[in-house]
C-alpha cells in the first residue's frame, strides 16, 4: 500500500501489516485440533501483550471488533443453535482460555489508577 500525504497522521502502517496475521491467529482458534487452538491463542495474545503498546487506540478498536470478539463469536452461535453437545468440550476450553488471556491482556494494559 502506498503512503499518501493525505493520510491521518495517526495512521501507522506497520499495524496495515499486522493485521492479516491476528485476524489469521484468530482464526485458527476454531480448529478442530486442540494443539492448534491452543498455539493460536498462547500466540496472538503474546503478540497483542508485547507489541500493543505500539498500537493505537483505532487499531485497538478494530482488533476487539474483528479478532478478538469472533473468537466467543463460534461460542456464543453454537450455543445459541444447539450446536454444541456433550462432545464439544473444546468450545468450552477454547472459550474458558480465550477469556483467562483476555483478563491478562487487560491487566497489562488497563491499569486501576489510585
Amino acid at each position: 500500500m502506498p503512503i499518501d500525504a493525505t493520510l491521518d497522521a495517526t495512521f501507522d502502517v506497520t499495524e496495515h501489516y499486522w493485521f492479516p496475521m491476528l485476524a489469521g491467529l484468530s482464526d485458527l482458534t476454531s480448529d478442530q485440533r486442540q494443539e492448534v487452538r491452543s498455539c493460536a491463542l498462547e500466540v496472538l495474545f503474546d503478540l497483542l501483550n508485547e507489541r500493543g503498546s505500539k498500537f493505537s487506540t483505532a487499531f485497538w478498536e478494530s482488533i476487539f471488533h474483528r479478532v478478538l470478539f469472533p473468537i466467543f463469536d463460534h461460542v456464543r452461535h453454537a450455543g445459541k443453535e444447539g450446536f454444541i453437545s456433550p462432545d464439544d468440550d473444546w468450545f468450552r476450553e477454547t472459550s474458558i482460555h480465550s477469556l483467562q488471556l483476555l483478563c491478562n491482556l487487560f491487566n497489562t494494559f488497563y491499569k486501576v489508577k489510585n
